[in-house]
């Protein structure tokens, strides 16, 4: 059997891009918080109780997380919300991953990096906060 890839957030644009490159090779589902052609569970990654119980039940052997509340004007508008989705939510995947010795994968963004105004960066380079949004990426990383 293939192994077995969950995509959190793969109604989005990268969490679906992700779910049409993995589908032909591996046993893909998807999981947001809404219904679409790539959503095979309805999850909101903020509720806890959900989360641990639908991953319990789909055991993958691997997360890609792409749910996130990526409009950065949003965050500036509403940073509870996107506090919630994008840190606790994360959180919670990461704790389940974490108990049940599963692989994640979360993707971070250049944006991190852009306080320095050069787009040409390294791991080991500098990074610091413009916003919210980019302040939850950092946060995110050191979880």
């Amino acid at each position: 059997m293939n192994k077995r890839i969950l995509i959190t957030g793969s109604n989005g644009f990268v969490g679906k891009n992700i779910y049409n490159q993995l589908i032909a090779f591996y046993d893909v589902l998807g999981v947001s918080d809404n219904e679409s052609e790539y959503t095979d569970r309805i999850m909101d990654v903020t509720n806890k109780e959900m989360v641990n119980k639908i991953l319990d039940e789909i055991n993958p052997e691997q997360i890609i997380h792409c749910a996130y509340y990526p409009h950065v004007e949003g965050c500036e508008v509403n940073p509870e919300k996107a506090h919630k989705i994008n840190i606790e939510g994360t959180k919670n995947i990461i704790e389940w991953c974490k108990k049940n010795s599963k692989k994640l994968i979360f993707l971070s963004t250049d944006y991190v990096y852009s306080i320095n105004g050069n787009f040409l960066n390294k791991e080991d380079s500098s990074i610091g906060a413009l916003n919210v949004y980019t302040q939850n990426k950092i946060d995110n990383e050191i979880q």
